[in-house]
This record gives structure tokens, sequence and C-alpha cells, in this order.
């Protein structure tokens, strides 16, 4: 699995924000890969994630090997969704979220050139934070477990 340099995501739901002293709505954020200034996030995200995994695999009742085989997508990849479910079900989201904040205003670009900032995630919906949190999971977490 190669890791990206940065993903995009499309908003499902539009925030405005200030932009050359003009309100705009937010179509997209860009996630920039991480560095070490995102380290102590990304290694509590990391080990939250992993600890998911373990404890999903680790599972033995039916219902729940049956959700953890729900989770794999493809060709035994995990897609973003199913991250986010593994931490739902058996990690830290709350930890997550709180990282995951960080990062964004280290890393991220909203609809190109504006850098993320706080009050922007507080704006930003619950339905695109998970998705975002999925998906940096997947670009750049497991990917680089893989490799």
């Amino acid at each position: 699995m190669e890791i990206k340099k940065e993903f995009e995501y499309q908003l499902q739901q539009s925030f405005d924000y200030a932009h050359k002293g003009a309100t705009v709505p937010a179509s997209k954020i860009t996630v920039k890969c991480p560095s070490n200034k995102v380290l102590k996030s990304l290694s509590v995200i990391e080990s939250e994630f992993m600890a998911a995994i373990t404890k999903a695999q680790q599972a033995t009742t039916q219902e729940a090997i049956k959700e953890a085989q729900a989770n794999i997508a493809g060709e035994g990849e995990l897609d973003g969704k199913s991250a986010i479910m593994a931490l739902l079900s058996f990690g830290n989201i709350n930890t997550c979220y709180d990282e995951f904040k960080i990062i964004l205003t280290k890393t991220a670009f909203v609809d190109d050139d504006e850098k993320f900032e706080k009050p922007m995630w507080d704006d930003l919906s619950v339905q695109d934070t998970k998705a975002l949190l999925g998906e940096y999971l997947v670009n750049f977490i497991l990917s680089s477990l893989l490799t």
C-alpha cells in the first residue's frame, strides 16, 4: 500500500469561513501527510486504532466476528468507514478526536489555500469529522503500518 503525500476530502456539509475579507462556503479539505510536528498526536491515534483492531480481532462471539468481517472492505483492506467503526466499537474515539483536531490545524487546508483553523473544527459537521478521521486512518496510519 502506497503512502500518499496528501488526500482530498469533499465536504458533505459545507461550513462558512473568512477568506480575503469575505465569508465563503467551504467545499473540500486537503490533509497533508503527517510530519514530526504532529508526531505526538499521530502516536496517540495510532495506538488507539491498533488497540481497537486488536480487540476486534480477539472478539469471540459470532456477532462480533461477523461485525469484524463486515469491517473489511474490498481486497482485505480497511476503508475509512470501517476504520471509524472499529474505533467506535473498541477504542477511545474521544481521545482520537482531540488529537485529530490538533493534526488538522497543523496539516490541513480548506479549498486548497486557507489553513484549517481551530474555529473551523467547531463548524465541521460530525458526519464529516468521522469520515475525515476514517480517511486519515486509512491513508496515513494503516498504509504506513502495511509498508
